[in-house]
């Protein structure tokens, strides 16, 4: 006999839940007797409850395999369908010590049914809702006006990215990750790590977020230098320049500026490793002096302004396009080559690129 001639005599004789397609359902699905006897369980119910076929075939009952948190509500709710009415109640599963990255959220519903063959079961669809459980609590703000204001708008999205992310990828993403769209969804976590820990984040929204697995306040070490160098390098490749300024923000997001500097002040420290020393030193343009490092850069800009200007001064409020204040640096530095602060080598560097122009 073919596997679709039992599948069809299995659904004649009113046992449909031996369907192929529900094995692999990604619900719960159970049938139960009359008595709470366990009569059949798909894949996705044996996993949940940690259950296997042959404790099925063995008798056990239901409510003996709920979290002992939910075997009152699961009792009642079997009480309530054996009687002819449908039920439902809430539930979780997870460690007992109730950590938040360990727990699922389960929607049960029970319906009674009476088969082809005239005998009445119950059937039980459990389905997952730990994430559906996360936005609520993250979307019933402290605000009173809810998300009536851009503010809440702008954050119930970003919190919606973060679990939509989660929920495909099974990891949180890092720092400096850009959605497809172009969302920031890894500046926006930064955003509310820092609101965290200045004590800015309610405890409803800090709630939901550690609620997500996998979800960490502080930026791992790791990944913290994984994502500066890899924002360096590619900063490198398209200003050929290896010293970003301080206060320099990329497109991700990413405060590349306060990290080259804070590299900088652990290796003056001696608290950087030879390893991480060695790999910042075989970055094109990279130097351990930022006072050199300003003076070259802003002299470099300096040259490339004049020449493109016919040799007129930049003005004070200019900024290039990477953030360098070239029109303040340049103006700061004629000050000092006209008060005679600079020292005879800057002085004739700066002579040579401005001329005249400097007055």
């Amino acid at each position: 006999m073919s596997d679709d001639d039992s599948d069809a005599q299995a659904w004649g004789r009113g046992q449909w839940w031996l369907d192929p397609s529900l094995e692999s359902h990604p619900d719960c699905i159970k049938v139960i007797g009359l008595d709470g006897a366990l009569l059949h369980m798909n894949g996705a119910g044996r996993t949940a409850l940690q259950t296997s076929a042959e404790d099925i075939t063995r008798g056990v009952l239901w409510v003996d395999l709920l979290p002992a948190s939910a075997r009152g509500k699961g009792r009642r709710a079997l009480v309530e369908a054996a009687g002819g009415a449908p039920s439902h109640f809430l539930g979780r599963t997870g460690d007992p010590d109730g950590r938040a990255t360990e727990i699922q959220r389960w929607d049960n519903l029970l319906v009674p049914l009476t088969a082809d063959d005239g005998e009445r079961r119950i059937l039980c669809v459990s389905r997952e809702i730990t994430y559906a459980h996360v936005r609520n609590n993250a979307f019933g703000l402290d605000d009173a006006r809810g998300a009536e204001t851009g503010q809440e708008q702008r954050w119930v999205d970003g919190f919606s990215r973060l679990v939509e992310h989660v929920e495909e990828s099974g990891s949180v993403p890092p720092s400096r990750h850009v959605t497809a769209d172009g969302y920031r969804l890894g500046a926006w976590m930064m955003a509310q790590r820092s609101a965290h820990k200045e004590g800015r984040l309610s405890p409803r929204r800090s709630a939901a977020l550690a609620s997500i697995p996998g979800w960490q306040w502080g930026r791992p070490g790791h990944s913290s230098w994984t994502d500066g160098v890899a924002a360096l390098t590619q900063y490198v490749d398209r200003n050929a320049d290896g010293a970003p300024p301080q206060g320099f923000v990329d497109e991700a997001g990413y405060p590349l500026g306060k990290w080259v500097a804070y590299q900088r002040q652990r290796h003056r420290l001696g608290a950087l490793s030879s390893a991480r020393i060695a790999a910042l030193e075989a970055i094109p343009g990279w130097t351990w002096s930022v006072r050199e490092t300003g003076w070259d850069r802003g002299l470099t800009y300096l040259t490339l302004h004049m020449v493109e200007n016919g040799g007129r001064l930049p003005a004070r409020s200019l900024v290039s396009a990477d953030g360098f204040p070239l029109g303040r640096w340049a103006h700061y530095q004629l000050q000092r080559l006209r008060a005679g602060d600079l020292d005879p080598t800057r002085a004739r560097q700066l002579t040579g690129v401005i001329g005249t122009a400097g007055g």
